[in-house]
């Protein structure tokens, strides 16, 4: 018997396809592309918005984050 996997028989195509990879799956192409997107626009928000970042965002309004000068603090204390 011969073995059906050395055959020269079958496909004309077989061959070109033995070296080869097989093809990516539809719904790996769709994840990409769908993270890809939500990257882009997440990009895009924080580039055109921007947003009020660092840390006077946390800090009180009318304080300075907690930092206390030199001078006042000699003076105080």
């Amino acid at each position: 018997m011969t073995d059906p996997r050395c055959s020269d028989i079958g496909d004309a195509g077989s061959e070109a396809r033995r070296g080869s990879p097989p093809p990516m799956p539809r719904w790996v192409k769709v994840v990409g592309l769908v993270v890809l997107v939500a990257a882009l626009v997440l990009v895009a928000l924080l580039l055109l918005v921007g947003g009020e970042h660092g840390p006077a965002r946390h800090a009180q309004a009318g304080h300075s984050g907690g930092v206390v000068p030199a001078a006042a603090a000699s003076i105080s204390g």
